[in-house]
């Protein structure tokens, strides 16, 4: 074993084969950036049918279950393995939380956050890119960059769920003093005036 923790003879596949090892699951992060992607592309012109986008446009309900259809169909379509529907699922229910969390952010924060999200997307294809080259000529150093890929899309994912909860409150405190004229509905706050 060397003094990095990785064992001499273990391969490429070994390390970079391991989810365990990181924070977030490289699906839920690819669905978090679709679905933050997605939604930036929503804000320049409707993508369904004239009356299909005003029936979504009539209830914030209907925007998040079209999100988590959108989810979970990229997820399921996404997924080179065959999972059970419900585990799909849990995948989708969990992008579409982080995507409530991040949505809810002030400026600074949504530009901050999803430049993390863009890092930790790029960190993990690049760990995948290293893992799938067959014709690699260091092997033990691959390994070792592998294991520091994990490391670091592991601190930013840290980050980014501390700046989340953090823009989360602070758009929560503004919201609900803003909002001291008239009442304020956590339901409304989370999913939206037109529920």
């Amino acid at each position: 074993m060397s003094d990095n923790n990785v064992p001499d003879d273990a391969s490429v596949d070994d390390v970079s084969d391991d989810e365990n090892l990181l924070l977030i699951n490289s699906d839920v992060m690819a669905g978090i950036f679709f679905v933050l992607l997605l939604n930036l592309e929503r804000l320049h012109r409707p993508i369904f049918s004239k009356s299909f986008s005003e029936f979504i446009k009539s209830s914030d309900i209907i925007k998040n279950i079209v999100i988590i259809w959108s989810i979970y169909f990229l997820v399921d379509y996404s997924d080179n393995k065959t999972e059970h529907p419900l585990v799909t699922l849990r995948h989708s229910l969990v992008i579409w939380v982080v995507f409530l969390i991040v949505s809810k952010q002030s400026l600074r924060l949504n530009i901050f956050n999803f430049i993390l999200i863009t890092i930790i997307y790029l960190l993990d294809a690049y760990k995948k890119h290293l893992s799938n080259e067959k014709t690699l000529k260091d092997k033990k150093e691959t390994k070792q960059t592998i294991i520091s890929l994990d490391y670091y899309v592991n601190v930013l994912s840290v980050v980014l769920v501390i700046t989340s909860f953090i823009g989360l409150y602070n758009f929560y405190v503004y919201k609900k003093t803003v909002s001291k004229k008239e009442e304020f509905h956590i339901l409304k706050f989370i999913f939206g005036s037109k529920i």
